[in-house]
């Protein structure tokens, strides 16, 4: 019974883990008709900077968490910012647009996956998996 409950428990957190990548998928494609794997992989980049820092430095988890929090939201930002400065004086309206909604959006989209990833990771650690 405790294997089925685990098993449950790992679906639905693994759902809703799938569901974050999906709905900003959709989003971004709904709104600009652009699709853009970027975000996923910024999701898949922290999770891996999480559990090598676990494993390499053998911090806890929640210490973990937070520096791979800073250092994928450096590269984010930074990746961001210096993507935004390569526009000149021919650049169409719409990529200035779409790199300003981008900027906003780091910060909208990123806090909500950043709490939401820390609360399924946490979820893991504590039942061990």
């Amino acid at each position: 019974m405790e294997l089925l409950l685990q098993q449950i428990a790992n679906g639905l957190s693994l759902g809703m883990a799938y569901a974050l990548v999906a709905l900003g998928l959709t989003l971004v494609f709904g709104v600009l008709h652009v699709v853009n794997f970027a975000h996923g992989e910024f999701y898949m980049l922290g999770a891996l900077v999480t559990v090598l820092v676990v494993k390499s430095l053998g911090l806890p988890y929640i210490v973990a968490l937070l520096i791979a929090i800073v250092l994928v939201s450096a590269v984010a930002i930074g990746l961001l910012y210096a993507a935004g400065l390569m526009w000149g004086q021919h650049t169409h309206i719409v990529i200035m647009e779409y790199w300003r909604w981008w900027v906003v959006h780091l910060w909208v989209e990123g806090i909500f996956e950043v709490f939401a990833t820390a609360i399924i990771s946490l979820l893991f650690v504590r039942m061990g998996i």
